[in-house]
């Protein structure tokens, strides 16, 4: 018989009976686990009335399935009779009876000090961020140039190819000159050349 298991890096260690000793594998917190009373030290069984992980923890050292520790009140047969009566309807907000009272208001929002925190808060034994970035691990990275997987477009060694018109990726604009790269030519009419062959040059008068 296996005294012992580890599961979400919870230690479970059977006492006797139906009782177990979960230990964290970090931390090193102890719980007790009662699978009769269905209990656990941490109190979230009891008050969500679904196994803790350390129950789990201990269910699973057992054999059983931990989803036939979770109280009754989940049961679909619970909540088809929860909503099986009658809604009572109800008047509009304009007919509602007028009171004297002062109007309630919600609470005035406070900002707390220091800067807002964006992320989350994590458990001991989920992934962290290292040197300011999230790991990478059991990731796939692919290649925009050559669409293969396990490395990315800034280090693809496959050769890189001419555009094309037919390239729906590739805008005409970069395969074909626009229009002020190319030379302009300019012919010459039958008027400049009539102004060229009439035009003399005056030599200047001497004092």
């Amino acid at each position: 018989m296996i005294d012992s298991v580890l599961i979400f890096n919870r230690f479970a260690t059977w006492a006797g009976g139906l009782k177990f000793e979960v230990t964290h594998l970090h931390f090193l917190d102890k719980f007790v686990v009662d699978l009769d009373k269905r209990t656990c030290s941490c109190n979230f069984w009891e008050l969500v009335g679904i196994p803790c992980r350390h129950a789990v923890a201990a269910i699973n050292m057992k054999g059983d399935d931990p989803t036939t520790y979770v109280h009754d009140y989940y049961s679909k047969v619970y909540y088809q009779g929860c909503y099986d009566q009658v809604i009572s309807p109800i008047n509009g907000q304009n007919k509602w009876p007028k009171t004297n009272f002062p109007e309630i208001l919600p609470p005035q929002f406070k900002h707390g000090p220091g800067r807002p925190k964006k992320l989350s808060k994590r458990e001991p034994d989920e992934e962290r961020m290292e040197n300011g970035k999230w790991s990478r691990a059991h990731t796939t990275t692919r290649c925009k140039r050559c669409l293969q997987v396990g490395h990315n477009k800034r280090t693809c060694k496959a050769p890189v190819a001419a555009p094309t018109v037919d390239d729906p990726a590739v805008s005409i604009n970069e395969v074909l000159p626009t229009q002020s790269s190319q030379a302009t030519v300019v012919e010459p009419t039958a008027a400049s050349i009539e102004l060229s062959q009439t035009t003399v040059a005056t030599p200047k008068k001497s004092v």
